[in-house]
């Protein structure tokens, strides 16, 4: 649609192509370029408005849909009370934790026109409204050629309301009656921003913040609990530590040599051992033991106590704290602390020493 549907009158009144005289008697002029105006009123072709000269320019027809609009912004304004749409908005709170949503849901009630414009540009605000719960928002007001789709809702400091509406087919821009009743009933109310000093925001926002004041207690709880956890199993292995000498009591085992650590007699017991290290002993259940030593090239390996061997027992141990090296014939622990761990988690009592002479003859007795 590219023809002037509405000029003006010498004293400034809007006239829409049906409210005048034929012709040249129309008495309009154009909005934008100030020429006069003839009325075309034919029964082929729609009525409209042409320059007496034909200088019609892209600018004049431009002038025409805000002449369209303005009566639009007065009609809309001239409402001493005004029925706002329904507001769907979606409130999302950023925090530490990541964020959360509250779908809300929202009528807001009009108070009053707090101030307005008339020849506010396109996309500018025409008014300010001010809600029944103290809120603020801004009013647009577009006449559009193009279809009109939704509209995205977000929240700020001032809430923002559109009204969009369709340019009226030439039938209904013959009369200014005609062609505000079209733009009534074609009209799309649509919020773009909420404004969060609004009682309904304020409380999602609230309890947005009550939800997130929890959920960071949560976690902190639970970060508690596993420390306590943590601290529970660590002093189960020191109790079992403590309970080894209850059935490793200090004595000199018949047939192993009396020595300390790294003197002649447990070389071939400990193949390796690192002079001085402190040895670790492990009962299982089965009547299972094991030695954990420091070899001399300081790596930390783990054998069947002397004279306690049984079949398997290199593949005893999880492969992710070591291997088995049969050239030492010990299991060499890649990670010392994970090993550590595993031993003790297997184990139902653990010592420490400095020689096998120090250990009953059959650890394995209680």
């Amino acid at each position: 649609m590219s023809e002037i549907f509405a000029g003006v009158t010498t004293s400034g009144e809007t006239r829409l192509i049906g409210e005048v005289a034929q012709g040249a008697a129309c008495g309009c002029f154009c909005r934008a370029c100030g020429s006069p105006l003839v009325a075309k009123q034919g029964d082929v072709l729609s009525w409209h408005f042409a320059h007496v000269a034909k200088q019609e320019n892209p600018e004049c027809y431009v002038g025409a849909l805000n002449l369209i609009r303005r009566l639009a912004i007065e009609d809309i304004l001239g409402n001493a009370v005004l029925n706002l749409p329904e507001c769907h908005v979606t409130i999302r709170r950023r925090s530490g934790l990541g964020h959360s949503d509250a779908k809300l849901v929202w009528q807001p009630e009009f108070e009053r026109w707090v101030d307005f414009s008339m020849d506010a540009p396109k996309g500018a605000t025409v008014a300010r409204i001010r809600l029944v719960d103290g809120g603020v928002a801004e009013l647009s007001v577009e006449a559009t050629e193009s279809s009109i789709s939704a509209l995205p809702v977000a929240v700020g400091d001032t809430g923002m309301i559109a009204c969009r509406f369709p340019i009226p087919a030439p039938q209904h821009l013959r009369t200014f009656e005609a062609a505000m009743a079209q733009i009534r009933a074609t009209a799309a109310w649509q919020w773009i921003r909420v404004p969060a000093g609004a009682a309904q925001v304020r409380h999602a926002i609230e309890q947005l913040d009550a939800q997130d004041r929890l959920e960071a207690a949560r976690i902190d709880k639970l970060a508690h609990q596993r420390a306590v956890e943590a601290g529970s199993r660590w002093a189960g292995i020191a109790k079992r530590n403590r309970a080894g000498e209850a059935f490793l009591r200090p004595r000199q085992a018949p047939g192993i040599p009396p020595t300390s650590g790294g003197e002649e007699g447990a070389g071939d017991l400990l193949p390796g051992r690192s002079p001085g290290c402190t040895l670790t002993f492990y009962k299982l259940p089965g009547e299972k033991l094991w030695v954990r030593y420091m070899r001399a090239d300081k790596r930390y390996v783990v054998i069947p106590f002397p004279g306690h061997p049984w079949v398997g027992w290199e593949n005893d141990l999880p492969p992710a704290v070591g291997r088995y090296d049969p050239e030492l014939q010990a299991y060499v622990l890649d990670d010392v602390f994970r090993g550590m761990e595993a031993l003790a988690e297997l184990s139902s009592t653990v010592k420490s020493g400095r020689s096998l002479a120090e250990f009953i003859s059959d650890p394995c007795q209680d």
